[in-house]
């Protein structure tokens, strides 16, 4: 398994990929950690994104509001989209798929008032408008979509979890940044591939930078934090939030940005052949996640699909 990259390590190898000298003034720490987080958002993520292997997915579930129509998609999704939509019960279970329709079929629609539950809804700007009502007074919009990765940033802005108290809700930190406080939320960053995101925007109910602990509800500790994971403020990370295996890939174009500021030619037409070699031998790596098994395809909204769950074919079924 290939180990991460946190941020002093990235700027180490890249300097060693481009043979840029210790004691340079041409390049500092940030202009480094600028460069990492472009790479990351221009040629990273979207290559990550084309492979469809539902990397960087999460979900919210949002309750309805009585007489409220319009739900805000999360400010933290990849391009402000959604990967999908669904209706869910008061048990978190799925109670139908949410239906996109155009603003154009919007008069198609208009026979249905406002209390009838038509499970359709458009897109208005940077929110879902429901049509019709929900499904129920208890029921929620769940939405998954693409977390957009936290910008990378120096390791001494961010700390790692030494112990946790699940019943008082207390986390003790190997250290206390001066930017922790109580006015803030956090972030939780696992520590292991592909150091995704735990959680994130968790409130904290105190924090004390003696004892270096910071206490929340402990119903909002997650189940999946471990001792070694990353605390770190809203949207910042100390690693890549991408497979491990592509971090090497991460450094070679920072290093090729590097050589391109340099002018140097030679150097970076023999970075560029390196990072070709690099795409062919770790994109593989992060594509087919389940190698063995082929994805079943099935046609959802074909005829045959909604008969099949429809309630005459379910007394069919039953008859016979």
């Amino acid at each position: 398994m290939a180990r991460a990259f946190n941020t002093t390590k990235l700027i180490r190898s890249i300097k060693r990929k481009a043979m840029i000298p210790e004691d340079q003034d041409t390049f500092d720490t940030e202009d480094f950690i600028e460069m990492i987080n472009e790479e990351i958002q221009s040629s990273a993520l979207p290559h990550l994104l084309t492979v469809h292997e539902e990397y960087l997915v999460y979900s919210i579930d949002i309750p309805f509001v009585e007489g409220q129509q319009a739900y805000r998609i999360p400010s933290r999704s990849v391009g402000n989209r959604l990967r999908d939509l669904h209706f869910v019960d008061s048990e978190g279970d799925i109670i139908r798929e949410a239906s996109r329709i155009s603003l154009e079929e919007l008069p198609d629609y208009k026979y249905n008032n406002d209390s009838t539950y038509t499970g359709l809804f458009y897109v208005k700007n940077n929110k879902v408008v429901i049509v019709g009502s929900a499904p129920q007074n208890d029921a929620s919009l769940r939405m998954y979509f693409y977390l957009s990765p936290s910008e990378v940033v120096e390791v001494s802005r961010t700390s790692t979890v030494n112990s946790i108290d699940r019943v008082n809700g207390l986390i003790s930190l190997s250290s206390f940044p001066s930017e922790f406080s109580t006015s803030v939320s956090f972030d939780f960053v696992s520590s292991k591939n592909p150091n995704n995101v735990i959680d994130f925007d968790v409130s904290i109910t105190s924090t004390d930078n003696v004892t270096k602990t910071i206490t929340l509800d402990p119903d909002n500790i997650s189940d999946d934090l471990e001792v070694g994971d990353y605390v770190c403020l809203p949207e910042e990370s100390p690693v890549p939030q991408l497979p491990s295996e592509l971090h090497s890939t991460l450094v070679q174009r920072v290093a090729i940005s590097c050589l391109e500021a340099l002018s140097d030619s030679e150097g970076l037409s023999l970075a560029q052949r390196k990072l070709m070699e690099n795409e062919r031998n770790t994109w593989d790596l992060v594509d087919n996640r389940v190698e063995g098994a082929n994805q079943k395809m099935n046609n959802r909204h074909g005829t045959l699909a909604q008969a099949s769950t429809s309630p005459s074919y379910e007394r069919t079924k039953i008859n016979n």
